[in-house]
């Protein structure tokens, strides 16, 4: 997330809470049991019920320690699509907070170049290709834009 955020530019606290993000986005998860976690078949509804709360959860558990709104906002919304079909509230385009778009690719490319109970971890490569894919459907046009030409520098 440094990375990232140094790249764009942005100012030395925005950077400072871009790296608090991507350590403690998923924290609320340690109240999913880990059976589901790692579970490497399809999840059944009420599983995906319980991945699904780990945005609010951890929005809950980091809401009084000291965080901006934006950084709260892109823990509860780093799962928001693009085109309006993520979760939690499916909100789409610029109705997606600024963090939560940034985290949104990082944590995406971080999922597919390692390995998950699901899926063995795929070349830096591929995971390039599969966020180009679904640029404007899951992921900002700019910031996924930005985030290659980072990774391709």
């Amino acid at each position: 997330m440094e990375r990232f955020g140094t790249f764009l530019d942005l100012e030395k606290d925005t950077i400072a809470q871009l790296y608090q993000l991507g350590k403690y986005h998923d924290i609320g998860k340690i109240y999913i049991d880990k059976n589901i976690l790692t579970k490497k078949e399809k999840l059944n509804d009420n599983e995906y019920e319980q991945i699904f709360n780990h945005t609010f959860y951890s929005y809950e558990l980091l809401k009084n320690k000291g965080y901006s709104i934006e950084f709260l906002l892109g823990v509860l919304n780093h799962h928001e699509n693009y085109n309006g079909t993520g979760y939690p509230f499916n909100l789409r385009n610029d109705e997606i907070p600024f963090f939560a778009h940034l985290l949104r690719i990082i944590d995406s490319y971080d999922a597919i170049t390692n390995n998950r109970a699901y899926q063995k971890a795929h070349s830096k490569e591929y995971a390039l290709n599969e966020l180009m894919l679904l640029r404007g459907e899951h992921y900002h046009p700019v910031y996924v834009d930005k985030f290659y030409q980072m990774m391709k520098a």
